[in-house]
């Protein structure tokens, strides 16, 4: 039986997401936000009804909090909906001031760097640009040539090719790279987009296209949920060439993917040369089940619910502090400290939400202020970007981590990204300098 008060927190997200889409955001950072945590609310409303069928299937294991629990979580989920949504308003409200006011955008423009309009160029590769590239490719030789390849072509342990050092990584440099590899090869689609419309940028783009692919692959060999995300990223550009079947074939791609990585960590067959089994196994039995594979995806509202259920919770200082730290494990210490981290299960930590719930109060407020800021300058970049749909993909990867991994993970993501937008915000609408030789009449 659905309560009535579970359904005011999810009434409250769909009126948001509705407010957002007559504005045409459908593609926006904060519609695909509300999207995805809709469903873990939707999910969590659903729990009494589908909680014996989710557990028969063998696909998954319910959440068994309690209803006021259940309810609080929707309660939370929807808090973070309307900051998001006001961020996204509040992004909104000043693309179109700067779009009204050249004098401010210019201004805008300027008063970031002068340096960096004599190296970025709409048309011409810039020295950045070539520079990111290249290190692309470094990186791509760099794992390649330092990863165990007997453990990753084939093994049978679940989560064996997450550690860096267990797969061949003994530097701290190198096991940072191999963690963050999903995360790079997203960034390394984004720099190849932007290369492959400039001029030369086509033989330049190989580089970064090549990681992207490497990226794709290696998390279809490690049954990562990084495999069907990175896969969507192509697909605005296909639809804006108006090449609707390849666009079409990457969205069954996606869904392919995403069974190819279930069947993968159910059955513990990892590796590259596990990938064409796990394909085979999906296409052999089509009948999985779409409502697991929901509760899958949609798993982060059960994991707040249930930090709401234990609602005992002790964190030093430190952690809590360090949670919110840019910095890796090996220079702010936080491996001591990594034993107070709270898991669900040995598997599922606690998300993002449920980590800053249980901190207490001032730490859900930081962690609310942070996520406004990552809305508010993604939604500008979206909205500046020619290439919208990417950096609404991109955006969700990080929300994806949001709901399956704790503060620690995500926050220093979030920050990249953060830096990247504002470098996007930049290159999109930096300020356009008058020819000398035309008068200003004619201007």
């Amino acid at each position: 039986m659905i309560e009535f008060e579970n359904l005011i927190g999810v009434m409250i997200q769909v009126f948001c997401l509705l407010f957002i889409l007559r504005r045409k955001f459908i593609f926006s950072p904060f519609a695909l936000l509300n999207f995805f945590w809709l469903g873990n609310s939707i999910f969590l409303l659903l729990t009494p009804i589908i909680k014996e069928e989710i557990e028969k299937s063998g696909w998954g294991i319910i959440s068994y909090a309690g209803d006021e629990s259940r309810t609080s979580a929707i309660d939370l989920i929807a808090t973070q909906c309307v900051i998001c949504a006001i961020a996204t308003m509040l992004a909104n409200a000043i693309y179109m001031n700067m779009n009204k006011n050249e004098a401010n955008s210019e201004k805008l423009g300027k008063s970031i760097s002068r340096f960096a309009s004599k190296i970025i160029n709409a048309n011409q590769i810039s020295i950045i640009e070539f520079s990111v590239a290249v290190l692309c490719g470094m990186v791509l030789i760099f794992h390649m040539s330092s990863l165990n390849w007997d453990l990753a072509w084939l093994n049978n342990e679940y989560l064996l090719m997450n550690s860096g050092e267990r797969i061949g990584f003994s530097s701290v440099g190198g096991q940072i790279i191999h963690k963050g590899l999903g995360f790079i090869a997203a960034l390394s689609y984004v720099l190849t987009e932007i290369l492959i419309r400039k001029k030369g940028g086509k033989l330049i783009c190989l580089m970064p296209g090549a990681m992207y692919l490497y990226g794709v692959l290696f998390s279809l060999a490690q049954c990562s949920r990084w495999a069907p995300l990175l896969l969507c990223l192509p697909l605005y550009y296909f639809i804006e060439k108006r090449q609707y079947t390849v666009a079409i074939s990457i969205l069954l791609g996606v869904l392919l993917s995403f069974c190819m990585v279930i069947e993968g960590r159910s059955s513990s067959k990892l590796g590259f040369a596990r990938i064409p089994t796990n394909m085979e196994a999906v296409i052999e039995n089509p009948d999985v089940s779409l409502l697991s594979m929901g509760n899958n995806i949609f798993f982060g509202g059960q994991v707040v619910a249930e930090a709401m259920e234990i609602n005992e919770h002790q964190y030093p200082f430190t952690y809590k502090l360090l949670s919110f730290s840019p910095l890796a494990s090996i220079i702010d210490g936080f491996d001591k400290y990594r034993g107070y981290e709270i898991r669900v299960s040995i598997y599922v930590p606690y998300n993002c939400i449920a980590e800053a719930w249980s901190m207490g109060v001032p730490w859900l407020i930081l962690y609310f202020i942070s996520i406004f800021l990552w809305v508010l300058l993604s939604s500008l970049a979206w909205q500046l970007s020619n290439s919208k749909f990417t950096w609404a993909m991109i955006f969700s990867f990080i929300l994806f981590l949001n709901s399956e991994y704790p503060i620690r993970n995500c926050f220093r993501f979030q920050l990249i990204m953060m830096a990247a937008t504002i470098y996007a915000i930049y290159y999109y609408h930096k300020p356009q300098e008058k020819p000398n030789n035309i008068p200003n009449n004619i201007i």
